[in-house]
């Protein structure tokens, strides 16, 4: 069943509601109801997606940047999420993956409905998976932007843990700088809202498992666009991404990229070269 909400939820007290579903002990054939919601007249705050694009490195424009909407429909997957019917705890979910499709680049001054789902529940050896589905629509009824997120469930099992095999880039590669330093998680949260304390400082990121503060995913895939649109004829309508390892704040790190047939490819690896932070696609 849809439900429609008046705005958008502030994240923040949803993160703290999400401390909550710490005693939700589903099994390994727990079920995702259908979850949906939709807010209407969604616009944009121009300072703030300047300070987006600030942190992020994002060129200006008169558009979205295009990881920016999905900062907005945020805080629908978590207010779906922390409701009663949503099984699992939201902590210790691990970001999987994300593909995002545009039309074109948003308007920062239009005007969006904006509707969040919750996907079925897929087993996979030691896990399950699930999707968190976005759509905006502008105001003359088509759907110009579709995202879709899709968070990891660890399960307890006796099956040997399987590991993604290393990514390779075909044909000729270059490399562009990233500097992540030790404040990144903090200036990232205030203008996202996502203030989970594994990103903000070493202390609260040791209170969950990590011994560093550790950059939000979505950050990292940002960074990553913004350093590469450049160089694409126009807005991106396509960027895919697969996360692969946590990055550890303060960092440094490359993005190789080399362009294919596909796109735009390319990898986010430490500085050395030894660890691949996550692989993508934009085009």
């Amino acid at each position: 069943m849809m439900q429609t909400l008046p705005k958008l939820p502030d994240a923040r007290p949803l993160l703290l509601k999400a401390l909550g579903t710490i005693s939700r002990k589903p099994g390994a054939d727990a079920k995702i109801p259908p979850l949906s919601v939709k807010v209407s007249g969604v616009r944009a705050d121009a300072a703030l997606v300047d300070r987006y694009r600030a942190v992020c490195g994002f060129a200006e424009s008169s558009a979205m940047p295009i990881t920016y909407p999905q900062v907005l429909a945020t805080s629908l997957h978590l207010w779906l999420m922390t409701q009663p019917d949503f099984p699992f705890s939201l902590l210790g979910l691990v970001h999987l993956r994300n593909k995002i499709e545009q039309t074109h680049g948003l308007p920062i001054d239009g005007v969006y409905e904006v509707t969040a789902s919750v996907g079925p529940a897929r087993r996979i050896p030691n896990a399950i998976i699930f999707d968190l589905l976005a759509e905006f629509t502008d105001a003359s009824g088509e759907v110009v932007y579709k995202s879709v997120t899709t968070p990891l469930v660890r399960l307890k099992t006796d099956m040997p843990k399987g590991k993604m095999p290393e990514p390779v880039l075909a044909g000729l590669a270059d490399y562009k700088p990233i500097d992540a330093p030790a404040n990144t998680g903090r200036r990232y949260a205030a203008v996202s809202q996502d203030y989970n304390p594994i990103h903000l400082f070493p202390l609260t990121a040791r209170l969950f498992g990590f011994k560093q503060a550790i950059a939000h995913g979505m950050w990292t895939v940002a960074r990553c666009a913004a350093l590469l649109e450049g160089d694409l004829d126009g807005a991106p309508r396509e960027l895919q991404v697969q996360y692969r390892a946590p990055l550890m704040l303060p960092a440094k790190a490359v993005v190789k990229r080399s362009v294919t047939s596909k796109g735009h490819e390319f990898l986010m690896l430490a500085a050395n070269k030894e660890r691949t932070y996550l692989s993508g696609l934009i085009r």
